[in-house]
């Protein structure tokens, strides 16, 4: 808790500080989400390039590995 700020609402005290509502930060983390995804999807379709192989269909697919350590 601040100093100074115990017997003001919630919303006061977060105007005060600068800090958006809970609301907000879900749907901008949701949005990162979605930002992600997508971009994850595209470079994964990039990654299809023409392998050296004769066998096949001539492509090959590189595999990102998974950051399990993310907040």
């Amino acid at each position: 808790m601040v100093k100074g700020l115990e017997g003001m609402t919630y919303e006061e005290q977060q105007r005060i500080l600068g800090l958006f509502s809970l609301e907000k930060r879900r749907l901008r983390s949701d949005f990162i989400d979605v930002y992600n995804f997508l971009m994850w999807e595209s470079r994964e379709r990039a990654d299809m390039v023409p392998g050296d192989s004769t066998q096949g269909n001539g492509l090959q697919l590189h595999h990102w590995k998974f950051r399990l350590d993310i907040r």
